[in-house]
């Protein structure tokens, strides 16, 4: 069986509708039908009662629950067509066989909890056991003191909780519905207490406090030091027989610190509630800012920043608001507050620079006409020397030359200046015709060189060629004047005049048959003409 009890708080009162009843002081009222337009009476039968609750039921369209099982949903668990077995309809209950029915009867008697047990296990132990428990529970109530027996005999069955009361606990009653406490825990409460048996009564606080009773008016005050750790704040009533009643009011922490004033819920807030206290939001004085008012509000922080950028910015001490600051001074080349900065334009000052100024924020620069150069000091201007290293003329093969002022690159000899006025190629002197060679010319990198035609000479200017002189001498005297007076060569013997044709003795070599002859002398050709530039022509002599 199962028996519940259901507490509320005196603020709900005049505020319940349902199955559990109107919670208003008038019984006859509290089986109402949940659309509230009439009621049925407290001493309706246990199957008007079930007919009335089935009222409540929910249907499937109107259900919140979800089922998460596979294979169940709202019809698992709703079964419209059960009916229950009402204990005041017993005369009429079919039991299983009239051997269950007279053994029911003789061990339950008219135990109706007992007898329904039996009815519906077919079991007479389970009887047994809730007549016994029924019976023990009776024996208990009678067996209390008169100071302890405070409340009831129970006899349960399946729809009903009779209950006999005795004593009642106290009522505690109050103004306000909630508790404040202030940023230093400090807190008062009042309550009334009455106790409808005119027992005398003891009030408790779970926090420590200080508890004076005036009749039936309790003033509860104190201090929390520990906030932080603070849960909830209960007040218990009981008289001397051990009847209690108690109360949870919401409690409201204000922490608002520098006169900051908290903001309390509203009454809907507070019956929304749904825990036992609740921190309270500030409202902070001028100056302050932070949850708590624990934060010096500081009007150089904020989004937009009051002072000209870079300015140092000074906050106010509170009560000063957003406007409490104070900034420096304007950085180098401004003026202005602090708050406003304008440029100064330096060139407005014709001193400023030598040459040119250029102004820009906060600053100027100082630029020099041209073929001038800016010195050291950023404001003087001295001629400059355009060819000093680096320049832009080519490194190579390019020259620098300083034409007012301004650089003006030209080229070495045999080299061309390109359409850049920069870099240079070199000039081919002979394509173009402008060399002063007389006979052939030959292109080098940066010139070129002279040379003749065969029967010509170049000419000590190595620009001229003149023609060749020539003179003839038969080959006797060329070896007699040249061959003959090389070492290793045989005399030339003016009695022997065929020694020329048969032989010719060559160092190294030996004697040469006639055949070989030429052959020598084109060699002594080559060595006369490279050592002393004689030209020979066939097989004459010729000088110049």
């Amino acid at each position: 069986m199962l028996t519940l009890t259901l507490s509320l708080p005196a603020s709900f009162k005049g505020s319940t509708l349902g199955l559990t009843g109107v919670f208003d002081g008038d019984q006859e009222n509290d089986l109402t039908y949940l659309n509230g337009t009439g009621h049925i009476s407290i001493n309706s039968t246990e199957m008007e009662i079930f007919d009335w609750a089935s009222t409540f039921a929910v249907s499937e369209e109107d259900s919140i629950m979800y089922y998460t099982e596979d294979g169940t949903d709202w019809s698992t668990y709703n079964n419209n067509s059960f009916v229950p077995v009402f204990t005041d309809d017993i005369d009429n209950w079919v039991w299983p066989s009239e051997e269950v029915k007279t053994e029911a009867y003789e061990t339950c008697g008219d135990d109706h909890a007992c007898l329904y047990d039996v009815f519906v296990t077919g079991n007479i132990e389970v009887g047994k056991s809730s007549k016994k428990t029924a019976e023990d529970s009776v024996a208990a109530n009678e067996a209390l003191t008169d100071k302890f027996k405070n409340t009831c005999m129970l006899y349960s069955c399946l729809n009903k909780t009779l209950c006999f009361v005795d004593n009642f606990p106290p009522e505690i009653y109050y103004d306000v519905n909630y508790v404040m406490i202030t940023p230093t825990g400090e807190f008062h409460y009042t309550i009334h207490v009455n106790d409808s048996n005119g027992d005398p009564f003891t009030v408790s606080v779970n926090v420590d406090s200080s508890i004076i009773v005036n009749g039936g008016q309790v003033n509860i005050s104190g201090v929390i030091e520990d906030l932080d750790s603070f849960s909830n704040f209960t007040v218990s009533a009981m008289d001397d027989k051990n009847a209690t009643y108690s109360i949870t009011p919401l409690t409201m922490i204000c922490k608002c610190l520098n006169n900051g004033t908290c903001e309390p819920l509203s009454e809907d807030d507070i019956f929304s509630t749904e825990t036992d206290s609740v921190v309270l939001d500030c409202i902070c004085p001028t100056g302050y800012t932070g949850d708590t008012c624990d934060t010096d509000l500081d009007a150089c922080s904020l989004v937009a920043s009051p002072c000209y950028p870079s300015v140092l910015c000074v906050d106010s001490p509170p009560p000063a608001d957003h406007t409490g600051y104070t900034c420096g001074d304007c950085p180098p080349g401004y003026t202005g507050d602090g708050k406003t900065c304008t440029d100064i334009n330096e060139c407005e000052d014709e001193s400023s620079c030598d040459h040119i100024c250029i102004n820009s924020p906060g600053s100027y620069v100082c630029v020099c006409s041209n073929g001038y150069e800016l010195n050291e000091d950023g404001a003087t201007c001295d001629a400059s020397n355009p060819c000093a290293e680096p320049n832009n003329c080519d490194t190579d093969n390019g020259l620098c030359n300083e034409v007012n002022g301004t650089e003006v690159c030209s080229c070495a000899k045999g080299y061309t200046l390109n359409g850049d006025g920069k870099t240079c190629d070199e000039t081919d002197e002979c394509a173009l015709e402008t060399d002063a060679c007389s006979q052939i010319c030959t292109n080098t990198d940066g010139g070129y060189d002279c040379s003749c035609e065969s029967g010509y000479a170049l000419d000590s200017n190595e620009l001229t060629c003149n023609g060749l002189k020539r003179a003839t001498v038969d080959l006797v005297t060329f070896y007699k004047e040249y061959f003959s007076r090389l070492p290793g060569f045989p005399k030339y013997d003016e009695n022997n005049d065929l020694q020329i044709g048969i032989y010719v003795k060559v160092p190294g070599v030996g004697y040469l048959g006639h055949q070989n002859l030429l052959e020598v002398f084109e060699d002594a050709v080559d060595n006369i003409t490279s050592a002393t530039g004689i030209n020979i022509i066939c097989n004459s002599l010729s000088y110049i």
